[in-house]
């Protein structure tokens, strides 16, 4: 199974940032050799369709407002 990680200020800024965890594996999705993200537009640029996962089923896992500032429903 695949979850969202939100890996928001575990480095050295509060920039918003997150992760795909594959469940099964116990590892970190990878993207181009990327594993870590700041928005979906990062995201897009090491995205293929050729990792073997869906684009709509990842970003459908990101929860709703997650990238709106003034919402406190996403941060938690």
């Amino acid at each position: 199974m695949i979850r969202f990680l939100k890996i928001t200020g575990i480095y050295l800024d509060d920039k918003k940032s997150f992760a795909f965890y594959n469940t099964v594996t116990n590892k970190l999705l990878e993207f181009d050799g990327n594993q870590v993200f700041d928005d979906l537009e990062d995201f897009d640029l090491y995205y293929t369709s050729k990792c073997g996962y869906d684009y709509d089923r990842l970003t459908g896992l990101i929860p709703l407002g997650y990238f709106s500032e003034d919402s406190n429903e996403a941060d938690a």
